[in-house]
Protein backbone atom coordinates (compact mmCIF):
# COMPACT_ATOMS: atom_id res chain seq x y z
CA UNK A 1 0.00 0.00 0.00
CA UNK A 2 2.79 2.44 0.77
CA UNK A 3 5.28 4.01 -1.59
CA UNK A 4 7.60 4.42 1.39
CA UNK A 5 8.58 0.77 1.75
CA UNK A 6 12.32 0.57 1.40
CA UNK A 7 12.78 4.34 1.31
CA UNK A 8 15.47 4.40 3.99
CA UNK A 9 16.28 8.11 3.84
CA UNK A 10 13.25 8.96 6.01
CA UNK A 11 13.63 6.02 8.36
CA UNK A 12 14.99 7.83 11.41
CA UNK A 13 13.74 5.44 14.05
CA UNK A 14 15.87 2.51 15.16
CA UNK A 15 14.25 -0.83 14.38
CA UNK A 16 11.39 0.61 12.27
CA UNK A 17 10.83 0.30 8.56
CA UNK A 18 9.91 3.40 6.58
CA UNK A 19 6.16 2.84 6.79
CA UNK A 20 6.31 2.38 10.57
CA UNK A 21 8.45 5.50 10.91
CA UNK A 22 5.99 7.49 8.78
CA UNK A 23 3.05 6.23 10.81
CA UNK A 24 4.90 7.32 13.95
CA UNK A 25 5.35 10.78 12.40
CA UNK A 26 1.64 10.86 11.47
CA UNK A 27 0.67 10.09 15.07
CA UNK A 28 3.11 12.74 16.28
CA UNK A 29 1.63 15.29 13.85
CA UNK A 30 -1.87 14.49 15.14
CA UNK A 31 -0.75 14.87 18.77
CA UNK A 32 0.97 18.19 17.97
CA UNK A 33 -2.32 19.61 16.73
CA UNK A 34 -4.35 18.13 19.56
CA UNK A 35 -1.89 19.35 22.20
CA UNK A 36 -0.95 22.66 20.59
CA UNK A 37 -2.51 25.96 21.15
CA UNK A 38 -3.85 27.99 18.32
CA UNK A 39 -2.33 31.48 18.50
CA UNK A 40 -5.06 34.02 17.70
CA UNK A 41 -2.48 36.77 17.09
CA UNK A 42 -0.53 34.90 14.43
CA UNK A 43 -3.41 32.74 13.21
CA UNK A 44 -1.16 29.69 13.44
CA UNK A 45 -0.61 26.59 15.48
CA UNK A 46 2.61 26.50 17.49
CA UNK A 47 4.77 23.54 16.48
CA UNK A 48 8.11 22.33 17.86
CA UNK A 49 11.50 22.93 16.33
CA UNK A 50 12.08 20.90 13.18
CA UNK A 51 8.43 21.09 12.13
CA UNK A 52 7.03 23.83 9.87
CA UNK A 53 3.46 25.07 9.96
CA UNK A 54 2.34 25.33 6.31
CA UNK A 55 -1.29 26.32 6.75
CA UNK A 56 -4.68 25.64 8.15
CA UNK A 57 -8.09 25.29 6.60
CA UNK A 58 -11.50 24.94 8.15
CA UNK A 59 -11.00 21.22 8.79
CA UNK A 60 -7.29 20.44 8.48
CA UNK A 61 -3.87 21.65 9.59
CA UNK A 62 -0.87 21.14 7.29
CA UNK A 63 2.60 20.53 8.70
CA UNK A 64 5.97 19.87 7.09
CA UNK A 65 7.76 17.29 9.22
CA UNK A 66 11.48 16.83 9.77
CA UNK A 67 11.31 13.80 7.44
CA UNK A 68 10.46 16.12 4.52
CA UNK A 69 6.89 14.95 4.05
CA UNK A 70 3.69 16.94 4.50
CA UNK A 71 1.25 15.71 7.13
CA UNK A 72 -2.34 16.92 6.83
CA UNK A 73 -4.07 16.46 10.17
CA UNK A 74 -7.84 16.54 10.20
CA UNK A 75 -8.79 18.53 13.29
CA UNK A 76 -12.55 18.58 12.70
CA UNK A 77 -13.60 14.94 12.52
CA UNK A 78 -17.33 15.60 12.96
CA UNK A 79 -17.86 16.55 9.31
CA UNK A 80 -17.88 14.81 5.97
CA UNK A 81 -16.42 17.76 4.05
CA UNK A 82 -12.79 17.77 2.96
CA UNK A 83 -11.78 14.66 4.81
CA UNK A 84 -8.36 13.11 4.41
CA UNK A 85 -10.07 9.93 3.23
CA UNK A 86 -11.71 11.97 0.43
CA UNK A 87 -8.33 13.35 -0.59
CA UNK A 88 -6.77 9.89 -0.61
CA UNK A 89 -9.58 8.54 -2.79
CA UNK A 90 -9.42 11.59 -5.07
CA UNK A 91 -5.72 10.95 -5.69
CA UNK A 92 -6.44 7.35 -6.64
CA UNK A 93 -9.30 8.39 -8.95
CA UNK A 94 -8.07 11.61 -10.53
CA UNK A 95 -4.25 11.76 -10.70
CA UNK A 96 -4.05 10.31 -14.22
CA UNK A 97 -7.15 12.21 -15.40
CA UNK A 98 -5.71 15.58 -14.30
CA UNK A 99 -2.55 14.92 -16.32
CA UNK A 100 -4.65 13.91 -19.32
CA UNK A 101 -7.00 16.93 -19.14
CA UNK A 102 -4.08 19.35 -18.83
CA UNK A 103 -1.91 17.71 -21.50
CA UNK A 104 0.62 16.92 -18.80
CA UNK A 105 0.97 20.52 -17.59
CA UNK A 106 -0.82 20.14 -14.23
CA UNK A 107 -0.53 17.33 -11.72
CA UNK A 108 -1.69 16.40 -8.26
CA UNK A 109 0.81 16.42 -5.41
CA UNK A 110 1.50 12.78 -4.63
CA UNK A 111 -0.51 11.28 -1.80
CA UNK A 112 1.86 8.77 -0.21
CA UNK A 113 -0.08 7.20 2.66
CA UNK A 114 -3.33 7.50 4.64
CA UNK A 115 -3.46 6.55 8.29
CA UNK A 116 -7.12 6.15 9.17
CA UNK A 117 -6.54 5.60 12.89
CA UNK A 118 -4.99 9.04 13.32
CA UNK A 119 -6.85 10.58 10.35
CA UNK A 120 -3.63 11.91 8.83
CA UNK A 121 -2.67 11.88 5.15
CA UNK A 122 1.00 11.98 4.14
CA UNK A 123 1.96 13.78 0.93
CA UNK A 124 5.10 14.72 -0.91
CA UNK A 125 6.23 18.27 -0.22
CA UNK A 126 5.85 20.70 -3.11
CA UNK A 127 7.57 24.01 -2.27
CA UNK A 128 5.66 27.00 -3.64
CA UNK A 129 7.42 29.32 -6.09
CA UNK A 130 4.60 31.42 -7.58
CA UNK A 131 0.84 31.65 -7.80
CA UNK A 132 -1.02 30.31 -10.81
CA UNK A 133 -4.03 32.56 -10.29
CA UNK A 134 -5.02 35.87 -8.80
CA UNK A 135 -8.34 37.08 -7.49
CA UNK A 136 -10.12 39.67 -9.56
CA UNK A 137 -13.29 41.68 -9.24
CA UNK A 138 -16.19 39.68 -7.83
CA UNK A 139 -13.92 36.78 -6.78
CA UNK A 140 -13.38 35.72 -10.40
CA UNK A 141 -10.13 33.86 -10.74
CA UNK A 142 -7.63 35.21 -13.24
CA UNK A 143 -5.10 32.66 -14.39
CA UNK A 144 -1.47 33.22 -15.36
CA UNK A 145 -2.35 32.22 -18.93
CA UNK A 146 -5.47 31.33 -20.94
CA UNK A 147 -4.13 27.78 -21.40
CA UNK A 148 -3.83 27.23 -17.65
CA UNK A 149 -7.32 28.66 -17.12
CA UNK A 150 -8.74 26.34 -19.74
CA UNK A 151 -7.02 23.30 -18.19
CA UNK A 152 -8.20 24.18 -14.65
CA UNK A 153 -11.77 24.63 -15.90
CA UNK A 154 -11.62 21.23 -17.67
CA UNK A 155 -10.32 19.59 -14.49
CA UNK A 156 -13.14 21.18 -12.44
CA UNK A 157 -15.73 20.01 -14.96
CA UNK A 158 -14.47 16.44 -15.42
CA UNK A 159 -13.39 15.59 -11.84
CA UNK A 160 -14.71 16.35 -8.37
CA UNK A 161 -11.78 18.69 -7.70
CA UNK A 162 -13.13 22.22 -7.54
CA UNK A 163 -11.37 24.20 -4.78
CA UNK A 164 -8.91 26.00 -7.05
CA UNK A 165 -7.96 28.93 -4.87
CA UNK A 166 -4.43 30.32 -4.65
CA UNK A 167 -3.18 28.17 -1.78
CA UNK A 168 -4.33 24.94 -3.41
CA UNK A 169 -2.76 25.22 -6.87
CA UNK A 170 0.55 26.90 -7.72
CA UNK A 171 3.89 26.66 -9.49
CA UNK A 172 6.38 24.60 -7.51
CA UNK A 173 10.11 25.37 -7.47
CA UNK A 174 10.61 23.14 -10.54
CA UNK A 175 8.19 25.31 -12.54
CA UNK A 176 5.45 22.64 -12.54
CA UNK A 177 1.83 23.48 -11.81
CA UNK A 178 0.73 21.33 -8.91
CA UNK A 179 -2.57 20.92 -7.07
CA UNK A 180 -1.79 20.33 -3.40
CA UNK A 181 -5.32 20.24 -1.99
CA UNK A 182 -7.85 18.14 -3.83
CA UNK A 183 -10.20 16.99 -1.08
CA UNK A 184 -13.65 17.24 -2.58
Amino acid sequence: MSDLTGKSDICQYEGMNSTEATETMANLAKSLIEDSRYDDETGRYTVPQGWTYLGCGAYRVVLLAPDGYVYKVQHDTDNNWQENLDEWEAYQLWAAKVLELSNGTIRLAKAVELFTDSNVIVMEYEPRAANVMWYGVGWRNRFCSPEVGKAIKAIAKETEITDFQGDNVYFNTKGEIVIVDYAC
